[in-house]
């Protein structure tokens, strides 16, 4: 990234080249992000929450500290020297990461089978559930609207005249150019999620994972519709960011804690079931920020039609949510026993050794048929 977006400029760059770039990093940033809370929580069997809280609260300090540290680093150096040191700080992060990666020895491993069959990575019997395919369809539609505040907050001042103009036009001796202070929102916003991932995350040892993450989902989708339409300064525009930032801390660090509840004891799942569903809302993220940048660009005012979009799909996320909670988990109904004519397929509890060589077992001859008794 550093050698293929020039000076960060307008125009600087190829194209395909700043892709290429961006592709290994996102691969990367996927498995650190889905990893670590599986990790920390095998060391804490009794309080799974709390550990994947603080394992998730780490984005939120990067978040809160990145902006300002990277664009002061762009001013005093170049766009080069600044990518270069976080890659530098991130590289010699990952060294630990992995190091570190490591579960508990208490921990029950899925057994992976075949590694050409298709069910030993992707879970084909999580989607006969109904609770699994209606909670991942929320997840598709929370992530939808995640991107869009935080990458038009201060795009959204600028245009509402929130921000060191405004201050100073109503006479609190700030100067400055416009919009100096709108960076600040970000901050804000990020550095608020930090308490929101973990003590949503830590709510959930005691308080089922899908009624906090519903509860914060609608409680954002209407912060939106007020705060993105209604705030006119400063002062206002920092409440509705940290607000925002609380709730969508813990919007975004439960989805792993929701997988866990509908699997219950069944841990060594986890990985493969929560793999699945980030990969099936992971298209919508992207998508969502796209529709996002096309509705600022495409109306004069297209910069509320926006904040009213992610606010639509929060609400509709919120919805699947309480969805999932009101029909029956019935994950469990497909990890049964594989039997003739049933959906049930393969389980860790499910004996793979042949019956003939299970300890009792005596095979016997009765009138050439062969039965087991045991």
């Amino acid at each position: 990234m550093a050698f293929t977006g020039g000076q960060g400029r307008v125009g600087d760059g190829q194209y395909w080249a700043i892709m290429l770039a961006v592709v290994p990093v996102g691969i990367g940033q996927s498995i650190y992000f889905l990893a670590a809370p599986h990790m920390a929580k095998t060391w804490f069997p009794k309080h799974k929450g709390f550990s994947m809280g603080i394992t998730n609260s780490g984005a939120a300090v990067g978040g809160a500290l990145f902006p300002i540290a990277f664009t002061e680093m762009i001013e005093r150096r170049s766009f080069r020297a600044a990518v270069g040191l976080f890659a530098a700080i991130s590289g010699t992060l990952a060294i630990f990461i992995v190091w570190a990666a490591v579960p508990a020895p208490t921990f029950k491993r899925r057994e992976i089978g075949k590694k050409s069959s298709v069910s030993s990575w992707w879970p084909e019997r999580a989607f006969l559930s109904w609770t699994f395919r209606v909670l991942t369809m929320a997840m598709c539609f929370v992530y939808l609207g995640t991107l869009t505040v935080p990458f038009y907050i201060e795009l959204w001042a600028q245009k509402r005249n929130i921000g060191v103009n405004e201050d100073s036009i109503h006479g609190q001796g700030i100067v400055g150019k416009p919009g100096d202070l709108t960076v600040y929102l970000v901050v804000i916003l990020n550095s608020c999620q930090l308490p929101g991932r973990w003590l949503g995350s830590t709510m959930c040892d005691y308080i089922k994972a899908r009624k906090v993450h519903c509860t914060a989902t609608l409680a954002n989708a209407v912060l939106i519709y007020a705060g993105w339409l209604r705030s006119r300064d400063f002062a206002s525009a920092a409440v509705f960011a940290g607000l925002y930032g609380f709730l969508l801390g813990i919007m975004v660090s439960l989805p792993v804690n929701n997988v866990q509840e509908v699997l219950g004891h069944r841990t060594e799942l986890f990985g493969q079931y929560s793999g699945a569903m980030y990969t099936c809302a992971a298209p919508f993220i992207l998508c969502g920020a796209v529709v996002a940048g096309a509705l600022v660009d495409s109306k004069l005012n297209g910069i509320t039609g926006a904040g009213i979009w992610a606010a639509s799909v929060f609400l509709t996320g919120g919805l699947l949510i309480l969805v999932s909670l009101l029909i029956p988990d019935d994950t469990y109904k497909f990890d049964e026993q594989k039997m003739e004519g049933s959906l049930g397929t393969w389980t860790s509890e499910e004996p793979t050794t042949p019956v003939q060589q299970i300890s009792g077992a005596q095979a016997v001859d009765d009138e050439n048929r062969q039965s087991c008794t045991v």
